[in-house]
């Protein structure tokens, strides 16, 4: 069978490849907003003294994951 051009099926791997890291995201976002607390020392910006520079809600965190998983969609 013949082969597809180089561009469409690097376009492809280039779309599943954006797809899935935005759904690795999307579901760290998820875990964090049910409660999970690894990593966020690591992602949180904190001030000079270490305190955290803001304190991401639930409902925030569950928004910013459901909008990552639709735009893995797209």
């Amino acid at each position: 069978a013949p082969q597809a051009p180089a561009a469409p099926r690097l376009a492809g791997l280039l779309g599943t490849t954006a797809a899935t890291i935005l759904m690795a995201i999307a579901a760290l976002h998820g875990w964090w907003a049910l409660a999970g607390t690894r990593g966020l020392r690591a992602v949180i910006p904190e001030r000079d003294d270490g305190t955290p520079l803001f304190r991401p809600g639930r409902i925030g965190t569950a928004a910013v994951a459901l909008a990552l998983a639709g735009a893995s969609g797209l």
